[in-house]
C-alpha cells in the first residue's frame, strides 16, 4: 500500500512552523489524512469475528456448583425456617410457662398472706391467751394462799377446841363397851400416873370410828387445859422412870388377858397426825427430840445446850427443809 504524502514548503520560516505546529490537531487519529488511510484499509481488510474468552464460554462444572450452592441455600433456608419454628414453639412454651409460674406465685404469695394473716391472728392469739393464763396462774396462786390462811385458821379452831383432849392408843375394847367403860380406864390409867380424874373433869370419852376387830382410839375430852397437861406430863414421867417393857400397857392399869402397851399423847388432827409421825421418825435418826404441845409439833436437836431453840413443825415443807439442813 503507498501512501504519499506531500513534504511541506522549505521557504517557510521557523516562525511559520512553529506557528503551523501548535495548529495541528492533537489528536494524529482525528486528522483528515489518517481518517482517509483508515478508510481505505477497512475497505481492503477483511474483518473476521472476535473469538471469546476461555472464561466467558459455557462450563459443565460451574452450573454443577451454581446448583450446589442453590441446593445448599435452599437447604439452609429450609433448616432456618424449622429452626426458627421450633424456637417460635419454645418460644410459646416457655412464655406459657412463664406465665403459669407467675400464676402459681400469685397463689403462692396470696397463700402466704393468708399463711401470714393466720400467723397474725395465731399469735394474737396466744398472747391473749398467754396473758389470760398469766392471770388465772396469779389468781390461782391468791387462791391457794387464801385457802391455806383459811386450812390454817379452821387448823386453830380445831386446836383451840382440842386444846383439852387426849388420845389413848392400843386399849382392847371390851364386849358391849359403855361410855362408863371408858371412863373407868381412863380413871385407873390417873390412878396409875397419880393422877385423880372425876367425872367434873372430864366433858365427854368415846372411840374413833374405824375397822372392826381393831382397837380403836379412845377420845378424853378435859374440861380444863390445865388438867390434860397435868395428865400427859404424868404419863411421860412414868413411862420415862420405866424400861421399855415396863411401861405404861394393859396389865398396869388391871385389864384381862395379853399385856399390850398403852400409848398416851394429844389428839392431833388427822393432817397432824402424819406430820407427827413423819417428824418422829426423822427425830429418831437424826438425834432430835420430838414432841406436842397444844395441838403443835416441835423438834429440837437433842443436845444439853439451852441456846438451842426447838422448831416448830407446821407442814410438809419445814420438815423437809430442816431435812435438807442436815
Amino acid at each position: 500500500m503507498n501512501i504519499q504524502r506531500t513534504p511541506p514548503k522549505t521557504s517557510k520560516t521557523k516562525s511559520s512552523l512553529r506557528q503551523g505546529q501548535s495548529l495541528s490537531e492533537s489528536d494524529i487519529s482525528c486528522t483528515p489524512v489518517q481518517k482517509r488511510t483508515e478508510e481505505k484499509l477497512s475497505s481492503n481488510v477483511t474483518l473476521r469475528g472476535k473469538r471469546q474468552r476461555l472464561e466467558d464460554s459455557p462450563n459443565t462444572e460451574t452450573t454443577e456448583i451454581s446448583r450446589q450452592l442453590c441446593d445448599f441455600k435452599k437447604e439452609v433456608m429450609e433448616m432456618l425456617t424449622s429452626w426458627k419454628n421450633e424456637q417460635d414453639l419454645l418460644f410459646a412454651g416457655l412464655v406459657r410457662d412463664v406465665g403459669d409460674l407467675k400464676t402459681q406465685c400469685a397463689q403462692i404469695q396470696q397463700s402466704y398472706s393468708e399463711i401470714d394473716q393466720s400467723l397474725t391472728f395465731m399469735n394474737e392469739s396466744y398472747e391473749e391467751i398467754k396473758n389470760k393464763l398469766t392471770e388465772t396462774e396469779m389468781r390461782r396462786k391468791e387462791s391457794e394462799d387464801r385457802v391455806a390462811q383459811l386450812e390454817m385458821l379452821i387448823q386453830d379452831f380445831q386446836l383451840q377446841s382440842r386444846q383439852a383432849t387426849i388420845e389413848l392408843r392400843n386399849v382392847p375394847i371390851k364386849p358391849k363397851e359403855t361410855t362408863e367403860d371408858l371412863f373407868s380406864t381412863l380413871s385407873e390409867v390417873g390412878n396409875v400416873i397419880n393422877v385423880e380424874v372425876q367425872s367434873k373433869d372430864v366433858r365427854d370419852v368415846y372411840r374413833l370410828p374405824g375397822n372392826s376387830g381393831i382397837p380403836r382410839p379412845i377420845v378424853a375430852e378435859f374440861t380444863s387445859v390445865k388438867k390434860k397437861t397435868e395428865f400427859l406430863t404424868n404419863v411421860r414421867r412414868f413411862n420415862k422412870q420405866l424400861p421399855l417393857a415396863d411401861k405404861l400397857n394393859t396389865k398396869t392399869i388391871g385389864m384381862a388377858g395379853d399385856k399390850k402397851p398403852i400409848y398416851v399423847d394429844e389428839h392431833l388432827l388427822p393432817s397432824k397426825k402424819k406430820l407427827f409421825f413423819d417428824a418422829r421418825a426423822f427425830a429418831k435418826s437424826n438425834n432430835f427430840h420430838c414432841w406436842s404441845s397444844n395441838g403443835r409439833i416441835f423438834l429440837r436437836k437433842d443436845t444439853k445446850d439451852p441456846n438451842d431453840k426447838p422448831t416448830q413443825i407446821k407442814t410438809d415443807k419445814c420438815l423437809l427443809a430442816l431435812v435438807k439442813k442436815q
